[in-house]
């Protein structure tokens, strides 16, 4: 299972309107440039975030994005598979197309084994964990 670099500015992005706690909508380019990101990716992937309900886009004088709900209550999983897809836990971890319980390839067996535990971590940790946790670790 790897991330794509999509899924990290998500996170990324997201991070940033938690970290503002709903003081204010935050606009795009100012995300982005707060996380040195570029303001077109973003905005596709914001435009994902907002179909999977995680995000809110204000128009008007107070324009801009914040989250849809409280950062406590938005499950790394639910942002994982915004961006990756639901299956994201279910493909190979070697990325092979033909990997299943027919043709399994050397790590599958494992991987079966882990993957419910995978699967509650990232449904226990929250949106607001990791802001807390990049808070205490140096960026």
């Amino acid at each position: 299972m790897a991330l794509s670099r999509e899924c990290e500015y998500a996170l990324r992005g997201l991070a940033a309107l938690a970290a503002e706690a709903g003081a204010r909508p935050l606009m795009l380019a100012e995300i982005a440039a707060r996380e040195e990101l570029p303001q077109s990716f973003l905005s596709k992937i914001f435009h994902k975030l907002l179909r999977h309900g995680l995000l809110v886009s204000h128009r008007g004088v107070q324009r801009g994005y914040t989250l849809a709900r409280d950062p406590q209550t938005i499950p790394l999983r639910a942002i994982l598979e915004a961006i990756e897809g639901p299956d994201l836990l279910d493909r190979c971890m070697f990325s092979h197309q033909h990997c299943g319980e027919g043709i399994p390839c050397l790590i599958h067996v494992a991987w079966n084994d882990v993957r419910p535990q995978v699967q509650a971590a990232f449904e226990k940790i929250t949106l607001q964990d990791l802001v807390n946790a990049r808070g205490a670790a140096p960026r």
